[in-house]
């Protein structure tokens, strides 16, 4: 996978993918989607807008 911050899209291998949020730098530190680098795996990712949680299930 590859972006680039304050970026709209990425690339899975040589597929494009428009992020939800860009990739972002704060206070030196690297933010990314979550969304983006768990579906990138082939991972499930679900929102629970409820209890404001992630949930990653992996195979």
């Amino acid at each position: 996978m590859s972006l680039k911050i304050s970026a709209d899209k990425a690339f899975i291998g040589n597929r494009q993918v428009k992020l939800d949020v860009p990739a972002q730098v704060i206070d030196g530190r690297t933010l990314v989607p979550l969304r983006f680098v768990g579906e990138a795996v082939d991972a499930n990712v679900h929102w629970d807008a409820a209890t404001q949680t992630v949930s990653i299930e992996t195979q």
